[in-house]
């Protein structure tokens, strides 16, 4: 059976008889007589004392439920101190002293330092290396938190994951996520870095204290130009984003790290002009959507809109005529918003001046568009109000309209200006006829009969006999004379007008009377 045998006592005789080791001359079995391996154990192997291998302690429970895997893992110099700690690797939790507690560490010299610190998961190849007494740590990845070597314990209460991670970590509360992320970040508490390479700005002074900032996206940095020791709330959301002010959030990628904070950046600080800052705000829009929408009112001290003509395709003059039809059926209004009907709009209360958006809507159509009001709802997402949709203006379209309009207005001025002044100096010329009128002898113009017209229309006058020279003259828009009429009869009289070489607009006719203008009127032709 080539097992080895034993003495055993029958009674008070000793007696010879086989034992559980078995040996077939190659492998060894205990409590088993098909050893495939040198040495089989059936059964439980009990081990009271460590297990070393090549003179390395290998294998270890010491202590109050300390468990070690690994050559040298644990206190191998003191054996039998701290409690509750489990280390697998070789070197790992290397120097625990008796107040260290619930300690868990996997990997090459993870945890090494750790003296008194407790309550720390550290998983990766020399993670958490130089904590010594931070507590309630979670570092996971290859040199996650392990302090590069320096000798300056881990703080407390962190969150690092990534290989390299919070390399050079020493303050509290502080979650890194991502490879390489927050590893060159040293003091300052309650920071949040996540995305690969989430970390302080390539250059920027490491010794710095950076608290309550937020990193979100690969390559994204906080850079401390507040000209102090110290940079806190600032957020960086977006890849390649940089941050360098305090109390300040900035959203989207930078392609010159020279300028950061140069694309969305909304904060309450004045940002350092030394760094080249941009804007305060800049927002782009999705295609077919809006940049920003404001819930209430906006102020600024100024304000540019593009208007350069190298982004500008088909350009044209506007149409006076077409400029003064525009102006001629807008109709301005005085009113009040509902704001209690439309509270959630935050609208301003008191009395407004504007246009209706569906009467500009029939003359203007581009110059309206349909908003939508999302919907509120309450914490379970259950809709409070719905969503619904109202027109708003463009009112900024309105000026050059305006402008045009103007212009025509300050050209029949110029006109008239020019024919009353050339009336006069005819007259001066003249024998000097001197006119003198009171109420019983009255000029008169009236207002075209009918108006608006299409075909012909009448203009009555009164011109008391006194008069010498009379004349109405007629204007179309943009201020050119369409014709003269000379005025002979004398008291009542009558002219009248077709249309049927006009086409549909605004025109004006004027009566002078002995060189001087009496009265003007609008007639519309509208065919």
């Amino acid at each position: 059976m080539n097992k080895l045998s034993k003495w055993t006592s029958v009674g008070s005789i000793p007696e010879l008889c086989n034992s559980l080791v078995y040996d077939n001359g190659t492998n060894v079995g205990v409590n088993n007589t098909s050893p495939a391996h040198q040495v089989d154990i059936t059964g439980d192997l009990g081990i009271s004392a460590p297990l070393y291998y090549s003179g390395a302690r290998t294998i270890a429970r010491d202590g109050t439920d300390n468990f070690y895997v690994g050559n040298n893992a644990g206190n191998t110099s003191t054996p039998n101190v701290a409690y509750g700690n489990t280390a697998v690797g070789a070197s790992s939790l290397r120097i625990l002293t008796n107040s260290a507690a619930a300690n868990t560490s996997l990997g090459f010299q993870s945890g090494y330092n750790v003296t008194t610190g407790s309550a720390n998961t550290l998983l990766g190849y020399r993670a958490g290396f130089n904590n010594s007494t931070g507590a309630n740590n979670i570092a996971i990845g290859t040199d996650a938190a392990s302090n590069g070597g320096s000798g300056v314990s881990l703080g407390s209460n962190n969150v690092i994951v990534g290989d390299y991670s919070g390399q050079n970590e020493e303050g509290d509360q502080n979650t890194f996520i991502g490879n390489y992320s927050g590893q060159t970040h040293e003091t300052g508490d309650l920071n949040l870095f996540a995305g690969y390479n989430s970390n302080i700005y390539p250059g920027g002074s490491t010794t710095d204290t950076y608290e309550n900032c937020v990193l979100l996206g690969p390559s994204s940095f906080v850079y401390n130009g507040t000209g102090t020791s110290t940079i806190s709330n600032a957020t960086a959301i977006g890849s390649n984003t940089v941050v360098g002010c305090k109390d300040c959030i900035v959203m989207g990628s930078i392609s010159d790290f020279s300028k950061p904070n140069t694309r969305t950046l909304m904060g309450y600080y004045d940002i350092p002009a030394s760094l080249g800052y941009d804007y305060r705000l800049y927002v782009k829009g999705m295609p077919g959507g809006r940049s920003a929408y404001f819930n209430g009112d906006a102020y600024c001290t100024g304000l540019f809109i593009s208007s350069d003509a190298n982004i500008k395709t088909s350009i044209n003059n506007i149409d006076p005529e077409t400029a003064s039809d525009i102006i001629d059926n807008l109709e301005p209004k005085t009113y009040y918003f509902d704001t209690i009907a439309n509270s959630r709009l935050n609208l301003p209360s008191g009395l407004q001046y504007g246009l209706l958006a569906q009467e500009v809507e029939r003359i203007l159509p581009s110059l309206v568009e349909n908003q939508t009001a999302p919907s509120t709802k309450d914490s379970n997402l259950n809709v409070i109000e719905p969503e619904f949709n109202f027109k708003s203006i463009n009112y900024i379209a309105l000026v050059p309209i305006l402008l045009q309009e103007l212009k025509t207005q300050k050209e029949m001025i110029r006109q008239l200006q020019e024919t009353v002044e050339g009336c006069c100096n005819n007259n001066s010329n003249s024998s000097g006829t001197k006119v003198r009128l009171s109420s019983e002898s009255s000029i008169v113009l009236n207002q075209n009969d009918p108006n608006p017209f299409a075909e012909e229309t009448q203009i009555t006058f009164t011109i008391p006999i006194e008069i010498k020279d009379a004349k109405i003259i007629f204007i179309n828009n943009t201020g050119r004379i369409l014709q003269t009429v000379i005025i002979n009869e004398r008291g009542n009289g009558k002219i009248n007008v077709f249309a049927e070489n006009l086409s549909s607009g605004i025109y004006s006719y004027t009566l002078i009377a002995d060189g001087k203008v009496i009265d003007s009127k609008k007639m519309v032709c509208n065919k």
